[in-house]
């Protein structure tokens, strides 16, 4: 099978990797930790672009796009340690409001998500917090084994290990609320994982570029750190973990737009591999970055703890792994 992408594709990767950079560079991020407020504004410029539309359809204002056209987009995301809910809001929430959502509902939300006028959290199954629910304009959440798109809710923010990614705890009232398909549901949790994945993969590629940068200037002992064997086998084994974890993606992408029959398991494959191979690299980039790695005044902190936290959402490498051993012991 042929794994490589389309000429529109790749462009499209070039104009999101050129705006990620313009518009919210590693001080942006940073800003946020900082406790700056979260502004809007790059969400508009992406809407401008056609980012936050791409997977809305095109009779709501949107390009129509699947996994296998969002996928790029979402390793420059990662890679840039973006501090939008690209994921939450374009990747899980438009596609099963579009599939599953009433005509009030796909009338009122996908037009805004398209155009940079709306924020939506979602509660991914298993999990107790909502990234970006302080944020939001409309939260999905799963009350009593039921998916509900609710306008009206709670919020109370607490403390995220990234904090460009704020977390917060969302109470609904079901009667406030309308209730989504389940099996639609399920195939929005494959699409959080698999963006998940993605963003992962972008999050260890910029692990290991930053830190081939950083052994190229550190020297010591007369020479750059980079020249020893150690390191650079640190430096080919990240490598390869991500040249590994990126085609496990992509064909999850392959699967999930094609509905193929194996698509739950291509994402959990891919989301376990990406897990491993970002876990890899988080801990080979702080090793190689010595003491300066630890600190608060290196930006590689940004990008560790974006790691740990896409890590943990959307199932866990272990969770998606137990799913797998699932279907293949037949229980």
């Amino acid at each position: 099978m042929n794994f490589d992408f389309d000429d529109t594709q790749y462009a499209l990767r070039d104009m999101a990797r050129d705006l990620f950079a313009k518009e919210s560079p590693p001080s942006r991020v940073r800003g946020l930790w900082e406790d700056k407020p979260f502004d809007r504004g790059v969400w508009k410029t992406m809407a401008e672009a056609g980012i936050t539309g791409m997977t809305v359809p095109e009779a709501h204002g949107g390009s129509g796009g699947n996994e296998v056209d969002f996928t790029l987009v979402y390793e420059e995301a990662g890679r840039a340690a973006l501090p939008e809910p690209l994921l939450e809001t374009t990747g899980v929430a438009a596609p099963l409001i579009a599939e599953a959502g009433s005509d009030r509902l796909r009338d009122r939300w996908l037009p805004a998500i398209a155009n940079g006028d709306a924020i939506v959290a979602v509660r991914a199954p298993g999990e107790d917090l909502v990234a970006w629910a302080s944020e939001a304009d409309l939260v999905i959440v799963e009350v009593g084994g039921v998916p509900y798109a609710a306008e009206e809710f709670a919020v109370i923010p607490v403390t995220a290990t990234d904090r460009s990614r704020p977390l917060a705890i969302v109470e609904v009232f079901p009667a406030d609320a309308e209730p989504l398909d389940r099996d639609a549901w399920a195939r929005a949790f494959r699409r959080g994982a698999f963006g998940a994945a993605a963003m992962l993969n972008g999050v260890a590629t910029h692990l290991l570029e930053r830190t081939v940068g950083y052994v190229k200037d550190r020297h010591q002992f007369g020479r750059p750190v980079g020249s020893f064997q150690a390191v650079k086998h640190k430096l080919a084994s990240m490598h390869q973990a991500i040249e590994s974890s990126r085609p496990a993606t992509w064909y999850a992408a392959y699967a999930l737009s094609h509905e193929l029959p194996d698509a739950a398991e291509a994402v959990s494959i891919a989301k376990a591999a990406a897990g491993d191979a970002e876990a890899l690299c988080n801990r080979e980039a702080l090793q190689c970055h010595g003491g300066i790695g630890f600190t608060w005044e290196d930006d590689l902190h940004l990008w560790l703890k974006r790691g740990m936290t896409l890590r943990a959402t959307w199932g866990t490498g272990a969770e998606h792994r137990r799913r797998l051993a699932s279907v293949v012991m037949g229980t």
